[in-house]
This record gives structure tokens, C-alpha cells and sequence, in this order.
């Protein structure tokens, strides 16, 4: 540590680390996947993938339609007004619980 002054340490050691980590001869990869336990992770993961796709679909397509379809008419509609209704304020605290 004497040779380099103490700023220059972490960014050689990083370096050293990223390079010296480069060297395997079978480096791994998460599209060419072997062994067991790998096949079982990734015929797990590719369909939640897919999945998580059409639910996303499904989610931006209904808020899309809730900001066209209930846009503001005009300044002067006020929506009612639901503050101190407990029954509602419950309701929709719990729902997202349950």
C-alpha cells in the first residue's frame, strides 16, 4: 500500500478485482442455462415473466381508460366529497390488507 498513494487504492483494487474475475474458463450465463437447479429456476421465471407482462398490459390499458373516461367535464363540477364517511375510509384502507 506504500507504492500507491491511499486515493488511488480502491480504484486499482476495483479494477484488479474486475479484471482477475474475467477469467473463467466456462463463464456462467442466464440464456444458455445447465444443471437441475437452473432449468427449474428458469421454467419458473420465464412464465411469471410473461405474466407480469399481460398483467402490466392489463393495468396501463385500465388507467388509460380511467384518465379518458372520467376526465374533468368543466372547472365548475365538484365531485362529492367523501371526507369523514368512515365506513368508506375503512373500506378502503382494509381491502388492500385483506
Amino acid at each position: 500500500m506504500r507504492s500507491l498513494p491511499r486515493r488511488l487504492f480502491v480504484p486499482a483494487f476495483v479494477a484488479s478485482v474486475a479484471l482477475l474475475s474475467s477469467c473463467a474458463k466456462d463463464p456462467q450465463s442466464t440464456i444458455n442455462v445447465e444443471g437441475p437447479q437452473a432449468r427449474t429456476i428458469n421454467s419458473l421465471a420465464i412464465p411469471v415473466f410473461f405474466i407480469s407482462i399481460v398483467v402490466g398490459v392489463i393495468v396501463y390499458a385500465l388507467v388509460l381508460y380511467c384518465i379518458a373516461r372520467f376526465r374533468r367535464k368543466g372547472d365548475d363540477h365538484i365531485p362529492k366529497q367523501v371526507h369523514g364517511n368512515t365506513a368508506a375510509e375503512l373500506a378502503w384502507t382494509a381491502a388492500p390488507a385483506i
